[in-house]
């Protein structure tokens, strides 16, 4: 093999090489990380906390008939005229 052919290869070599250990260390860590994931306790909150947040639904502002949006909300197919959603 010639000298640049030799040159490539051993730098082939090592950047595989250490790609492969960078990688490596990644998935460990992502590994470890899911583990403690499954079993450490993540933060909640109450029903009341959640709903203490949460703003008023004003119906008035709705655009969707009520029989289409039942239909949409069964699987059914609706052809719904004008925009849909709030103004």
């Amino acid at each position: 093999m010639s000298a640049s052919t030799t040159l490539w290869r051993r730098l082939l070599i090592y950047t595989h090489r250490w790609l492969g250990i960078a990688g490596s260390l990644l998935f460990v860590v992502w590994f470890v990380s899911g583990i403690v994931m499954m079993y450490a306790g993540m933060p909640s909150l109450t029903t009341a906390e959640r709903l203490s947040r949460v703003s008023a639904l004003d119906l008035s502002r709705a655009r969707l008939r009520l029989m289409a949006g039942v239909a949409i909300g069964v699987g059914g197919a609706v052809a719904v005229t004008g925009s849909i959603g709030f103004v």
